[in-house]
């Protein structure tokens, strides 16, 4: 049990340098698994996101109720250009780890001609890249350079389809409970929307929330009118600032869908249940 815990958090490592803030998420739940079990793996997952999701929820309401006033707005107008600096330089260091050789620059430069030139949607893009690497795996095509080095590869234990369909059935339940609780009791828009797109978005964040961000700003923002261009900026600056993983900025979004579209809600109880909704789907 040793050696396949040791081997597992080795990989894990070596995931971390690719997908980045989202895959401490995994890290975390992986060592609350392996440390106590099924019960730790839920504490531990939950306690890496809960502090920075409440600590977000109260810069959420700060920024939709008094984002307006002066000192707020120059606040956040000071913030800015830090954290697109900050963003800036984590792009640079995972581009140096990721980008090793020819064949993973092209392929880079195609994924960002397609969804900055053609406006080829986001998830399409990730499907190709992972259909494309199928194919140069089974024709023994080099696309990057090698991972690191392990001492030991750690044992397969085989796959076990039976146990893999009842925990997707188990989550398809758990997923699909609170989102329909809240579509059909509480009210459709824009709770349907934001379970679409972050439902969709949870499936393809592959490369962690700088490679999503594009994605989700555009949908948001040109799409669904949920918030501005600034608004969504001034997001990310607050998901920067606080505790926690980066793609926490999704239930800043989900907040400012509520708080705009609240319907017969109150701005501040739909922007709670859309926040709320967000980081469950997510």
């Amino acid at each position: 049990a040793a050696h396949r815990n040791e081997g597992r958090m080795e990989e894990l490592d070596i995931g971390l340098q690719l997908l980045q803030r989202v895959a401490r998420r995994i890290y975390g739940d992986e060592q609350g698994l392996y440390g106590v079990g099924v019960l730790g793996g839920l504490i531990a997952g939950s306690l890496f996101v809960l502090p920075g999701a409440l600590v977000l929820l109260l810069l959420s309401w700060i920024a939709a109720r008094h984002g307006d006033v002066p000192l707020v707005a120059a606040i956040f107008s000071g913030i800015k250009p830090v954290v697109v600096g900050i963003v800036a330089a984590a792009l640079w260091r995972l581009s140096k780890r990721t980008l090793a050789g020819p064949a993973a620059i092209m392929i880079a430069l195609v994924a960002f001609v397609a969804i900055a030139v053609f406006a080829v949607p986001f998830p399409a893009v990730v499907a190709g890249a992972g259909l494309l690497g199928i194919l140069a795996a089974r024709l023994g095509w080099k696309l990057a350079g090698a991972p690191p080095a392990q001492a030991e590869a750690p044992k397969s234990f085989g796959l076990n389809v039976g146990r893999i369909a009842r925990l997707c059935g188990v989550f398809a339940v758990a997923w699909a409970l609170p989102v329909l609780l809240v579509i059909y009791a509480v009210a459709p828009v824009p709770f349907r929307d934001l379970t679409t797109l972050f439902t969709t978005a949870a499936f393809v964040t592959f490369g962690g929330a700088y490679a999503l961000l594009p994605y989700i700003a555009g949908e948001a923002v040109n799409t669904y009118g949920w918030l501005t261009q600034s608004d969504m900026i001034r997001g990310l600056a607050l998901a920067e600032a606080k505790p926690g993983p980066l793609i926490l900025v999704n239930q800043f979004v989900g907040f400012f869908a509520g708080w705009n579209e609240p319907g017969a809600l109150s701005p501040l109880g739909a922007a709670l249940i859309g926040a709320g909704l967000v980081t469950y789907v997510t």
